[in-house]
């Protein structure tokens, strides 16, 4: 499943939790969790980002070439 998926889910999760009728200690811990993962869904997407980011700015080569002198 994607990074992108699992996103979703987790905020249709986070949607439906206050309304199952979960004892508040356990919808404090599930809303931990769910934070948790998001951060680090969060966390590996800008690092992936990132690394596409300076692969393309790095791929980039530029020469200036100059004429012959005749001397």
């Amino acid at each position: 499943m994607s990074k992108s998926k699992i996103i979703i889910l987790l905020g249709v999760a986070n949607i439906i939790i206050p309304f199952l009728g979960l004892p508040s200690n356990w919808k404090t811990g599930l809303f931990i969790v769910l934070g948790l993962y998001l951060i680090y869904l969060g966390y590996a997407i800008r690092e992936k980002n990132k690394e596409n980011a300076s692969i393309e700015i790095n791929t980039e080569n530029y020469s200036e070439s100059y004429p012959a002198r005749k001397d």
